[in-house]
């Protein structure tokens, strides 16, 4: 095992004079090892450990075990328990254990987030909290219906587009979150529409700050994370590779201003960054002008059009997919990979194993080499303006509004590609990653030192450049001639980066022209 210098800890001075650390390692390096070995040498404390999966939730089980921890617990839902269940059963082990002897609670994040909406100051103060993978900082959804104001009336927005119950309607709205048979008793039924229900839940937890955009038309609402109610425990810890990079690290930095000040202390752990670095060869997909939007992934490869309505085959994500799985089957290379799950693969075009769009702290995976990250989970625009708005940032302001996608794109890039051999210490060969934009592999090579970014995979057109010229092309009148001839041109040049436009003035129009000329002179 390999020793770093120094193990950077970053520590979150709360409101209670309490810290929040947060262990920040790259992927691979043993984070979660050093917290089990933390916990087996400190019997005398109570902690609590949440994973973002039941399955990373048994793997820490299973390690805890057979570092003889003693009295664990692991408390989660599944096909024969319910959230409302699990809550109970934390509860009572909680009150069980206040003044008895010490244990180690396992939680999954939706049951930790659960528990600390109602969880008492007294009774968090006995446990060290723990958080691997960190946790997400927003959440979002977004409501239309007739007769919005039935729906609008139940809440109340301030002139910061704060949200909250109106005046009166605190219980109604907090029965429509938690108590759905009161609201059928009241022949309300209508409230119980999913996406309404989410936003109430939204609005009526203590954990979240929660802005949105109402009309008579629809509701779009997002919940932020508030560093409140973690002040609670005897120490928080978030395990998480580039926790300052997050979004949540930005909110609480700048919002709550949570100040972060890193550590130095002698700790084994493995760099993973240094030491498999230089064996990474970087490769992407889009064209360098391009950025790894959902918009942008979803256009159709002919026209340029974003639509709902486009083949499945004709979108630039299944050209991206064509040419990946082309990329590694002729240097005969086995891969992972991930995309959206709204990607269904067709005809298994990527012929790759598939991991789960958000993989974190998952090891499948760990037993191959080479990775493709396809997957693009920034939130809608919409949710950007509003959170640019919440962090008092000019929505004009390019290169801050640019900021707050990079970090989602990085965020999930960074954990699937970390999902291969890259964790395994012991493995020698080298790796080969796929990202999706050029600025994702710049944003992967500067945290592995020495990799290398080798060039793009295919020949995909600019998309910027297409909607750059979308307003000109629009002025030209396309005969149904002219859409089938571009058609049937872009499917025999595949590798051409000509535009539409281009195309018609530089192809197209002139073997027209030569055409009409040599009908008026047979004429």
């Amino acid at each position: 095992m390999e020793k770093l210098n120094a193990l950077k800890v970053h520590a979150i001075p709360n409101l209670d004079a309490k810290t929040i650390h947060f262990l920040e390692q790259p992927v691979g390096s043993g984070k979660t090892g050093l917290i089990i070995s933390k916990i087996s040498s400190e019997p005398l404390h109570s902690r609590m450990f949440v994973t973002p999966t039941i399955q990373l939730g048994k793997e820490v089980r299973q390690r805890l075990k057979e570092a003889n921890v003693e009295n664990i617990e692991f408390l989660y839902c599944d096909q024969d328990s319910t959230n409302e269940s699990v809550r109970k059963r934390v509860k009572n082990s909680i009150i069980k254990h206040e003044f008895g002897e010490r244990h180690v609670l396992i939680l999954t994040t939706i049951s930790f987030l659960n528990l600390l909406e109602e969880i008492s100051p007294n009774h968090a103060g006995h446990y060290n909290l723990y958080l691997d993978e960190g946790i997400d900082a927003i959440k979002h959804e977004q409501f239309k219906a007739e007769h919005m104001e039935q729906f609008t009336e139940l809440l109340s927005q301030t002139i910061h587009d704060a949200i909250k119950p109106a005046h009166g309607f605190n219980d109604l709205l907090n029965d429509v979150a938690k108590r759905p048979d009161r609201i059928t008793k009241l022949g309300k039924e209508n409230l119980l529409t999913p996406k309404y229900v989410t936003i109430a839940k939204m609005v009526t937890s203590p954990l979240y700050d929660v802005r949105a955009n109402i009309s008579n038309k629809s509701i779009s609402a997002i919940a932020i994370l508030k560093p409140n109610n973690f002040r609670y425990f005897k120490s928080v810890t978030m395990i998480a590779a580039i926790w300052s990079q997050s979004i949540l690290a930005l909110i609480w930095e700048k919002k709550h201003d949570v100040k972060i000040k890193p550590l130095t202390h002698n700790y084994d752990l493995y760099d993973t960054h240094g030491k498999k670095g230089a064996g990474i060869e970087i490769y992407y997909c889009l064209h360098p002008d391009d950025k790894a939007t959902g918009q942008n992934l979803s256009r159709d490869i002919i026209t340029g059009d974003v639509t709902n309505k486009f083949l499945i085959n004709q979108t630039i994500l299944h050209s991206i997919a064509e040419n990946v799985d082309e990329f590694f089957s002729r240097r005969g290379l086995k891969y992972c990979w991930n995309a959206n799950k709204n990607f269904r693969n067709p005809n298994r075009v990527l012929s790759g194993e598939r991991m789960p769009a958000r993989p974190s702290g998952l090891n499948e995976w760990k037993d191959i080499d080479n990775v493709a990250a396809l997957v693009c989970l920034n939130p809608p625009t919409w949710v950007k303006n509003i959170l640019l708005s919440f962090l008092d940032i000019d929505a004009n302001d390019e290169l801050e509004s640019e900021t707050i996608y990079r970090r989602w794109r990085l965020a999930h890039t960074y954990q699937t590609i970390g999902r291969c051999s890259l964790r395994d210490r012991n493995c020698k060969n080298g790796n080969v990653v796929v990202v999706l934009s050029k600025e994702c592999a710049e944003d992967i090579s500067k945290y592995f030192v020495g990799s290398k970014i080798v060039g793009r995979i295919g020949k995909l057109p600019s998309l910027k450049k297409m909607a750059q010229v979308a307003r000109c092309d629009n002025k030209i009148k396309y005969e149904p001639s002219d859409n089938k001839a571009w058609y049937w041109w872009k499917k025999r040049n595949p590798n051409h980066e000509d535009t539409k436009q281009e195309w018609y003035q530089n192809k197209r129009r002139y073997n027209k022209v030569q055409s009409n000329r040599q009908i008026e002179h047979v004429g």
